[in-house]
């Protein structure tokens, strides 16, 4: 019996000896085998899509000859770069151009002579005096017209005409050309559009010792004065073209003669718009990037200027250059605008960190502001979009208004519900994505999403009347939502 248990203790032992080795061998070859799969089985690599060699589509789905249409590569596989715009000839606007309109656009121009500025508004439906029940109840009151196409491009900056005797709403496009939208006119012969930018209108504004002058300020580095009257349009000022960074972002005017107007060096500059002079004087307010610049509405010894790269400052304008800046609002991100309420007791700020604050500044000569409340908002409009740009309704200091990307009420008639588990595709055809304009009180608390049934699409760039309640939003199709009073003002929907 101990001879045969010798015997396969043996057999076992050489068979484990055996099974060692096997396994070594068997790792080898697996790994020696996967490294020459890696070496001489590897897939090559795909050629790039049309879309990325920058290639126009197929036709009917077939290349007929692509070799042709190639942009010449160093290798086989490299990617064509995009073609940054790189201006190499200064062909900026210099001087004044006579706005080239056709015929039947004459209109609207001529519209700006017969402005009446005398003419009262009927104040049972004034947004700007109610108290917030009143005033969301009449908001759910407006009707929409649209949306209508104003602008070729994506819609930068946005303004109503201030008058109350003709409803106007002037629009700036991401191409440089400023559109115009007289609501009241015949659909054929109410829109005009022109170009004298080279670069995205960033702000337009009327002047408010002068309703026939719009001023418009473009990233191309220049700030424009638009006579409609004469029709007539004037380079009042243009950055270096040979420096690094030569665009403009933003405007405010100060006097019948001067204007604040922020540079993307981060500076903000005091401009002397008279012909005789035309001089402007710099104040340094960030390391770069002045986003928006806004006069303190009760006293305008001091203005209010955010940065791109994170930063909100009050300037006196009284000051050199160098102590010019009174207080200090840290931010963790970089801000899109900052804005003070009618009152300039407070702050509002749209910051990339996803949030709204709003900060007391009843003191901020002697104190640094304090932050009221931080609301979150979902900032990150993308590259598609215009940003947002949270700012006060006109004369009221505590609601403001913004975009939004949410969609309220998305699902109409049974929504994904109906057509997954009762196969309803009926009502699945009427499933819709509206978009809002939201009303916030500056407690924090939203106020009112403003929608409709056809506001299918985002609007980031938003105005209203100083006086009227009118509202208008912009959208990267050109196009213009605007809200208005119902023919009958004592109807009331349903909230």
């Amino acid at each position: 019996m101990n001879v045969h248990f010798v015997i396969l203790f043996t057999i076992f032992k050489k068979a484990l000896k055996a099974r060692h080795f096997f396994n070594l061998n068997l790792n080898f070859q697996v790994r020696r085998d996967t490294s020459f799969r890696t070496s001489y089985f590897a897939l090559p690599r795909r050629e790039p899509s049309r879309r990325i060699q920058a290639l126009a589509a197929a036709k009917n789905g077939a290349n007929e000859n692509p070799d042709l249409e190639k942009n010449m590569f160093k290798t086989e596989y490299e990617l064509p770069k995009k073609e940054k715009y790189k201006e190499t000839v200064d062909d900026r606007l210099t001087g004044a151009v006579s706005l080239q309109l056709e015929e039947e656009s004459l209109d609207i121009l001529h519209s700006f002579r017969f402005i009446d500025e005398e003419c009262k508004y009927d104040p049972k439906v004034d947004l700007t005096s109610c108290d917030l029940d009143s005033f969301r109840r009449n908001l759910a009151c407006l009707q929409m017209v649209g949306p209508h196409k104003v602008t070729t491009k994506r819609i930068q900056s946005l303004c109503i005409h201030p008058t109350i005797s003709k409803q106007i709403v002037l629009a700036g496009s991401a191409n440089g050309s400023l559109g115009l939208w007289d609501i009241n006119a015949d659909r054929e012969n109410d829109v005009a559009e022109f170009s004298y930018h080279k670069a995205p209108l960033n702000c337009v504004s009327v002047s408010n010792f002068n309703h026939c002058k719009i001023y418009t300020t473009s990233h191309d580095g220049t700030v424009c004065c638009v006579d409609m009257e004469n029709q007539l349009s004037t380079n009042i000022f243009s950055t270096d073209f040979g420096s690094r960074i030569k665009h403009l972002t933003w405007h405010e005017e100060i006097s019948a003669n001067s204007l604040l107007i922020s540079h993307g060096d981060g500076s903000v500059g005091i401009l002397d718009v008279r012909e005789d002079t035309k001089k402007v004087s710099w104040i340094n307010c960030f390391e770069r990037s002045c986003r928006t610049v806004q006069l303190n509405p009760v006293n305008s010894d001091y203005f209010l200027a955010c940065s791109g790269i994170g930063g909100c400052k009050i300037f006196d304008l009284r000051g050199s250059p160098k102590s010019a800046c009174v207080t200090d609002i840290s931010h963790p991100k970089g801000l899109t605008s900052a804005f003070f309420s009618p009152d300039g007791n407070q702050i509002l700020t749209t910051c990339n960190d996803d949030r709204l604050r709003i900060f007391d500044c009843s003191s901020f000569v002697d104190n640094v502001p304090s932050q009221k409340k931080s609301i979150i908002h979902n900032n990150h409009t993308g590259r598609w979009l215009s940003v947002f740009k949270a700012a006060w309704f006109p004369n009221r200091n505590d609601v403001f208004h913004i975009g939004s990307l949410m969609s309220p009420r998305r699902y109409e008639g049974g929504g994904m519900n109906s057509v997954g588990l009762l196969g309803n595709w009926e009502h699945a055809g009427k499933c819709a994505k509206k978009r809002n304009i939201q009303f916030y009180e500056n407690s924090g608390f939203l106020l009112y999403d403003l929608t409709h049934e056809e506001m299918l699409t985002i609007s980031p760039v938003i105005a209203v009347h100083p006086k009227l309640p009118f509202i208008a939003g912009g959208n990267s199709s050109g196009k213009i939502h605007i809200f208005v009073p119902p023919e009958n003002t004592a109807t009331e929907r349903e909230l």
